[in-house]
């Protein structure tokens, strides 16, 4: 996806969705813009989205997308998780859970979610 100001004041933007290798190049030639787009084989989808402000391009490429959803506050925050708990009651056994957040705490890093990876599961 490309977000270019055109030379008439509006604004576009150029999407490009295709499953195989591709290849971009942007080239000016006697004060003009190109693109180039080669493929290696596959289908190729090509939308251009045209707005007289860089916002009303964005908002018809949303509209064409369905939009988006914003991930919840939490899950953008740092995410602590390793590998060896056998299950949560050992991680309370032995105060490790305690000891990781208080490391955290000591170092002023946030911490939004403990997590036990899979191992934990038969």
């Amino acid at each position: 996806m490309i977000l270019q100001r055109e030379n008439y004041k509006q604004y576009n933007i150029l999407f490009i969705h295709t499953t195989s290798a591709t290849q971009l190049a942007f080239t000016q030639r006697n004060e003009k813009y190109y693109y180039d787009v080669n493929l290696v084989g596959g289908d190729i989808e090509l939308k251009v989205f045209l707005g007289a402000t860089p916002e009303q391009a964005i908002q018809k490429y949303h509209h064409h997308i369905g939009g988006f959803q914003v991930p919840p506050f939490w899950a953008m925050g740092y995410h602590q998780c390793r590998w060896g708990y056998n299950n949560i009651k050992e991680v309370y056994e032995v105060n490790c859970f305690i000891k990781v957040l208080n490391k955290f705490e000591q170092n002023d890093i946030p911490l939004e979610a403990f997590w036990l990876d899979i191992d934990y599961m038969e």
